[in-house]
């Protein structure tokens, strides 16, 4: 099963404030520190 960014992003969205901020988090978390200045130029 693939989802499109549109349908994860939707599905995020759907959720309650309180679980939106913990996803938030845990995705800011999973970003790679030795990837931060490709990050941060996007």
């Amino acid at each position: 099963m693939v989802n499109t960014y549109d349908e994860i992003f939707d599905a995020a969205l759907s959720l309650p404030p309180g679980l939106r901020a913990m996803l938030a988090e845990h995705l800011f978390k999973s970003l790679d520190a030795e990837n931060q200045l490709e990050i941060d130029t996007l």
